[in-house]
């Protein structure tokens, strides 16, 4: 950072009443959640640095209003993000992997190892082990009161798969498929195609069933490859899905750069197959047509069900 660019943006700042040193400048820039300045080149006067932009004054702001002890930096990076102000692609792939992993992967992870030193596992069947290291994790997890939010998830999800199920059907199918999607998520991955719809619908997969396995893992596996154009894209269109009341597969109340991983992974598993590819460029340029022809359905006051916006149709 120049001499005259960091005055400049000190100077901004200070005349806030906002106080920021030049090395909290300095880190947040290497970080990548502040632009570098852009240098303009002058031919034979040689080259200068642009003025500081109005963007970089408010991230900084927005910056300077987060700084503090104990404070992680990704939640300064999911802050700028919400905020529709740029990231490097780093520090975007690390903001929406701390975002996933913080807080029920944490918890998830934690339980597993409790339950696996709990058990006296034979290590003759190591699918049998897991089970059982599973079906204790997740009495451990149900105790939990900091992941009844992950409990109530999976039960709204499944009333999709089991419509007419009866109190003590949706309780086994709760437990089947929370035991799949805390294998997922300790392991890593890895499950069947079988067990991944268990985890998803808690129960067998009929035969001809399709289904798109969206889980934890694919999220995590998304977020460690994300792009900033396929992030900036599925915010513009997460951005119009709620203006026009649709539901968006997270609460509104998260980050918005969980919300769109999680429809990022939506995309990538249901055009590509894969969560941890990027997606081709064909398929985020039929997306942006789809986010303007959505953009003026909304300027008419044209309603579109629910179905009409699958990201991945």
């Amino acid at each position: 950072m120049t001499r005259s660019d960091l005055s400049e943006l000190l100077s901004a700042l200070s005349a806030e009443g906002l106080s920021v040193s030049p090395f909290q400048l300095e880190r947040w820039r290497q970080r990548g959640l502040l632009a570098r300045p852009i240098v303009l080149r002058g031919g034979a006067r040689g080259s200068q640095v642009a003025p500081v932009s109005e963007q970089a004054l408010m991230a900084a702001r927005v910056l300077a209003g987060l700084s503090g002890r104990g404070v992680a930096w990704q939640v300064a990076g999911l802050a700028l993000f919400d905020e529709g102000l740029p990231l490097s692609e780093s520090a975007l792939r690390a903001c929406a992997e701390w975002a996933l992993a913080r807080g029920v992967y944490e918890r998830v992870h934690r339980y597993w190892a409790e339950a696996e030193q709990s058990l006296s596992l034979r290590h003759i069947d190591v699918d049998d082990d897991r089970a059982a290291v599973a079906e204790a994790a997740v009495d451990l997890i149900q105790r939990d009161r900091t992941l009844a939010s992950l409990v109530s998830a999976v039960r709204t999800n499944l009333r999709r798969y089991h419509p007419n199920a009866n109190r003590a059907e949706m309780e086994e199918a709760l437990q089947v498929s929370i035991e799949y999607q805390v294998r997922d998520i300790a392991l890593g991955g890895g499950l069947s195609r079988d067990q991944q719809f268990r985890a998803i619908a808690g129960r067998d997969l009929e035969d001809g069933e399709q289904f798109v396995p969206l889980l934890p893992s694919s999220a995590l596996a998304c977020a460690r490859t994300l792009t900033t154009a396929e992030a900036n894209l599925v915010a513009e269109w997460c951005g119009l899905a709620y203006e026009m009341g649709l539901e968006l597969l997270k609460p509104v109340e998260s980050p918005l750069l969980l919300i769109v991983t999680w429809h990022v992974t939506d995309l990538r598993v249901s055009t590509e197959d894969q969560a941890n590819r990027p997606c081709e460029p064909e398929v985020l340029a039929s997306l942006r047509e789809r986010v303007a022809e959505m953009r003026r359905e909304a300027e008419e006051g044209i309603a579109i069900t629910q179905l009409e916006l699958e990201i991945g149709i």
